[in-house]
């Protein structure tokens, strides 16, 4: 019985451990990447950089201008969500089931702020022809980067 009791308890312990351990990376993975925010203002200034015709450069800057609203209305939800994360770990006995499930949502925000980039991304792409869409991204190994938006 001890022995059960024991056990039990090291995999609660564990279980707690491992949540802590996500939500103290939940802040350093997002802000080891650039934000939404940062690549849309470089995308910005490099799409400012090409000689776009009018038309597709208002369909550009539109398409930057819907990502800024998305991303803006899905801020304070990942905030609340974390929060929620915070108080659900300072309890005395975090609920196990109930830490995880709020992990499960954080993650969802997460991947949905991440398509919500990728969508963008296509959709810039689709207005752009292939010479523009390639000045837009320098080629790997010219800053010392990957050819995504960072610098």
């Amino acid at each position: 019985m001890r022995a059960q009791d024991t056990s039990r308890r090291l995999r609660r312990a564990g279980a707690v451990v491992a949540a802590l351990v996500v939500a103290a990376s939940i802040g350093s993975t997002v802000s080891a990447r650039p934000h939404h925010g940062a690549m849309l203002d470089r995308l910005e200034r490099r799409l400012e950089l090409l000689e776009l015709d009018g038309e597709t450069r208002e369909a550009v800057f539109d398409v930057i201008d819907d990502a800024r609203a998305q991303r803006s209305a899905l801020r304070p939800e990942i905030r609340e969500a974390r929060d929620r994360m915070r108080e659900l770990l300072a309890a005395d006995a975090p609920d196990e089931e109930a830490v995880f499930a709020q992990a499960d949502a954080i993650g969802a925000l997460k991947v949905e702020a991440s398509l919500a980039r990728v969508r963008t991304l296509l959709a810039l792409r689709a207005l752009l022809t292939a010479e523009q869409w390639q000045a837009l991204h320098p080629r790997r190994g010219e800053r010392g980067q990957s050819g995504d938006l960072r610098e």
